[in-house]
């Protein structure tokens, strides 16, 4: 059955980043290298269309902001070193989602699951180490849609986004593991 409904809405919400850590050895020395992520705040915003009582497709906003601390460690012949340098990164992610409904349109409380894909543009506040990247990447979420007979509701998403991870890549060693972005979505929905 037709549903044709649009929807839109937006929110705040938490950001976790996942972490990485690269050693290598010479025959002059060795090196390892780590980023430690803080939780960091989101804004996001989205708009859709309920396809079918049961589907649904989004496009999504999701901006973040991320503390993160790299540390290098270098040891050889004449000791070892430590340093620490700290920067803001932040990401500005555009996506497009499709969502499968468990509930009709027309219940109270409408679970899904979503995929999509979302292009990330990263930026680090300073200059070294230097994180400036545009990367794409896969986005899956678990939510919730909790309405009103008047249209207007409740949205929670958990989303995670695995892509690259320019965040590594400024590390020396460069670390290889992919990057995971981990969202808990808040906000409110209205739909008609």
């Amino acid at each position: 059955m037709a549903c044709a409904q649009t929807f839109a809405g937006g929110g705040i919400g938490v950001s976790v980043l996942s972490e990485a850590a690269k050693a290598s050895t010479t025959s002059i020395g060795a090196a390892a290298s780590l980023y430690h992520a803080g939780k960091g705040p989101i804004a996001h915003g989205f708009a859709g269309w309920r396809l079918h009582e049961y589907a649904a497709i989004q496009g999504q906003y999701v901006w973040t902001r991320n503390a993160v601390t790299y540390s290098t460690l270098r040891g050889g012949p004449s000791g070892a070193s430590l340093l620490e340098q700290r920067t803001d990164v932040s990401q500005h992610q555009a996506g497009g989602d499709f969502l499968l409904y468990f509930r009709d349109s027309k219940s109270w409380i409408q679970p899904f699951l979503s995929v999509g894909l979302g292009v990330t543009r990263f930026s680090g506040s300073a200059s070294a180490p230097r994180v400036s990247a545009t990367k794409l990447g896969l986005r899956v979420a678990a939510g919730v849609d909790v309405m009103s007979k008047r249209g207007w509701g409740f949205r929670y998403a958990f989303l995670e986004t695995l892509g690259p991870n320019p965040i590594g890549d400024a590390l020396t060693p460069p670390a290889t593991k992919g990057l995971m972005t981990f969202t808990n979505l808040f906000g409110v929905i209205w739909q008609r």
